[in-house]
């Protein structure tokens, strides 16, 4: 039986959290969550168990109603049970993703590195942690929960609020930042795309439509491509869903300078590469971007700069939230997700 709200993204959290701890080790003797003079304990298998049930998967039923973590001889039946499914380990991996090889399992941490409890016999720090490096190979199973991924995008034709645009904003980051962009051409790139000043062009979502209307001839997605067929045209040739953000974000990265979409100008003279590399105020990054590659009729929307702000002091967890927000109500947080804040430390 299944608890009926499992959230693969809650026991990827608590993985994360767990690996940057300073009290966890690795114990095959305390590996039921004990803990021994301040050091509390997992071995590779009970760390996937907890880190399960933490994101409210029922492993105890799942396990024959044992309290105690599965094995890894047990664990893909159990994953079984639970709803997981079984794919190639050569397939790319997912973040939350379950890795088994005989005597050994860990979580996929990104597309390329696990993190778990990997063995007693290196320092403390490095028993319970996130791979530094690459992880893929020698892996015999992958098992994916599919009814919720880690670090998904929130999209629908619909404004977001706050909450779910740091949420997207997080993904623009890391995918940004994979790709050789600063923090500050990243945030005058998410000051135009929205924040907490302004909506923007999108507020972050991927599946907006200009005015909420679906229509080819108005602009459509993270950056208001108009009309929506400069994007949807090339998403169609390239393999993407038209709300995918991460096909956006590639043609960001790849198409902006072939296209010709972006124009530098007398007061922003910085070429799309020059951009990228930029450390310059966010402020004046925000600028460059509405005018070189958004170009309204309206050049003169502080608003946005005001988010490019926003969303530096987001990312460097140095932004103190007012008493009362400008706008965009919703749950929202003042700082990084502990994923990603973790991930960029590494």
């Amino acid at each position: 039986m299944v608890n009926d709200m499992p959230s693969i993204q809650n026991a990827y959290n608590w993985a994360v959290e767990t690996c940057a701890a300073d009290n966890v080790g690795y114990s095959q003797q305390y590996r039921n969550q004990q803990t021994v003079n301040g050091i509390t304990y997992y071995d590779c298998s009970s760390f996937i168990w907890y880190s399960l049930a933490a994101g409210g998967f029922d492993v105890k039923s799942a396990n024959g109603g044992s309290s105690y973590p599965f094995w890894t001889g047990t664990e893909a039946a159990c994953l079984r049970v639970l709803g997981f499914v079984k794919h190639s380990p050569d397939e790319p991996w997912k973040p939350g993703d379950i890795l088994i090889r005989t005597g050994h399992t860990e979580m996929a941490f990104d597309e390329t590195r696990t993190m778990g409890a990997h063995t007693s016999k290196v320092p403390l720090a490095e028993q319970v942690s996130i791979n530094a490096n690459d992880s893929r190979g020698n892996w015999l199973e992958l098992w994916r929960w599919e009814n919720g991924a880690v670090n998904e995008w929130i999209k629908g034709n619909r404004w977001l609020t706050i909450g779910e645009m740091q949420n997207n904003a997080a993904i623009v980051f890391n995918n940004l930042l994979s790709n050789g962009f600063t923090v500050e051409s990243i945030c005058g790139i998410l000051g135009n795309a929205g924040g907490l000043y302004t909506l923007g062009e999108s507020s972050i979502n991927p599946g907006i439509w200009q005015n909420l209307t679906p229509n080819p001839q108005l602009g459509f997605g993270l950056f208001q491509w108009t009309p929506s067929t400069n994007y949807t045209d090339w998403a169609d040739a390239n393999g993407y869903e038209h709300d995918d953000g991460y096909g956006q974000l590639d043609w960001l990265v790849n198409q902006t300078v072939p296209s010709g979409q972006w124009i530098p100008t007398t007061d922003y003279p910085e070429t799309f590469d020059e951009f990228k590399i930029s450390t310059k105020d966010p402020e004046y990054l925000a600028n460059a971007f509405l005018n070189n590659f958004e170009r309204p009729a309206d050049r003169n929307q502080p608003a946005r700069q005001s988010n490019a702000r926003y969303w530096y002091e987001w990312y460097t967890n140095s932004y103190v939230p007012p008493d009362n927000p400008p706008q965009n109500g919703g749950e929202w947080s003042s700082k990084m997700p502990i994923w990603f804040y973790l991930k960029r430390r590494l």
